[in-house]
């Protein structure tokens, strides 16, 4: 429904076209994912819309977001699960050599909460929930439609106090410009621990927890369809490759 790259099968609300640096448009989209240059809770929109079919472009229009999540997770070259747009972009979907994604423009009125859901779904938490949930067809990949994505557990963000979200806000500000590791590698990502950090003290989980949290993370990171045999990642966790 949001639309198609220029010179693909023609549907959809918009005909998208690559963004030029500095570029400044009306109907940006986070079209497609980019391991190197996504790597960062702040990104950028990668393509502008043209008017394609105008009624459905206003419907199209409605549903922009800073706010977007990868129901295509590539855990051995992707960094964000979640990630924030400076001004309101529409999502999007396609496959490159750089990575592959269905970014999803989630919304919600308070931009507090927007922030806090980034910080969830990066942490380790976040990841795992998905993880848990999403299809692992492939290895290193975690996939979820839009049904299941829905039933993806998750925390009642818009529900904590005014002081919880204005610091998951602050802390947000704080880390959205530090780079990520891939997902992979999270074990090994000070930037990662520190969202945890963050999202523990949202959450108000003990710092008594805090090496609990460190062991889910190696945990985690040893699992063969988070890994996917990757030689980075494997060298990481300390085992031979193939």
């Amino acid at each position: 429904m949001i639309g198609h790259l220029a010179g693909k099968d023609p549907r959809g609300a918009f005909e998208f076209h690559r963004l030029r640096a500095g570029e400044v448009v009306g109907d940006p989209s986070l079209w497609e994912a980019n391991c190197q240059t996504q790597t960062r809770l702040l990104v950028s929109p990668t393509h502008k819309g043209v008017v394609f079919r105008p009624e459905l472009a206003r419907r199209m229009r409605q549903k922009k977001s800073r706010l977007h999540y990868s129901r295509n997770m590539s855990w051995t070259s992707q960094a964000l699960l979640a990630a924030m747009t400076a001004d309101l972009a529409m999502g999007g979907r396609t496959w490159t050599a750089l990575g592959g994604s269905t970014w999803t423009a989630l919304g919600h009125s308070d931009e507090r909460v927007q922030k806090a859901f980034a910080l969830w779904a990066n942490g380790i938490l976040g990841m795992i929930t998905h993880w848990t949930r999403g299809q692992r067809t492939h290895k290193g990949r975690s996939r979820v439609q839009i049904g299941a994505m829905r039933k993806i557990p998750c925390p009642n963000l818009w529900r904590a106090s005014g002081d919880k979200l204005d610091g998951a806000a602050k802390a947000f500000d704080e880390l959205a410009r530090l780079e990520l590791r891939p997902a992979c590698q999270a074990h090994e990502d000070n930037n990662r621990k520190r969202i945890d950090e963050a999202v523990c003290e949202m959450l108000s989980i003990p710092p008594k927890y805090n090496d609990t949290i460190d062991k889910l993370r190696i945990a985690w990171c040893a699992e063969p369809s988070v890994h996917g045999n990757n030689k980075t990642a494997l060298k990481l966790l300390g085992k031979p490759s193939n």
